[in-house]
């Protein structure tokens, strides 16, 4: 997965992030994750196949999820027209 953000994405991603960080922590861990997906990838991203976007999306291997880190995702997408 590219390492550009657009800029747009992320503002939205930031807009919405309280939504999703449920525990308050800064980061979405795989739970809150799999519900942005599900509210925002339109099947995109689903069960069968959100392990392996895991693993592309955690670029850190922190498990869990930044705001960079899921914006590079939709971005990635965004380019891609998928």
């Amino acid at each position: 997965m590219d390492e550009y953000v657009d800029q747009n994405v992320l503002k939205w991603v930031e807009s919405i992030w309280s939504t999703y960080d449920k525990d308050g922590d800064d980061k979405l861990n795989k739970y809150e994750a799999r519900c942005f997906c599900d509210d925002h990838m339109e099947g995109k991203i689903d069960q069968s196949n959100f392990p392996e976007m895991w693993d592309l999306m955690d670029r850190d291997k922190s498990g869990d999820l930044d705001r960079n880190e899921l914006a590079r995702m939709i971005t990635w997408f965004k380019i891609r027209g998928i």
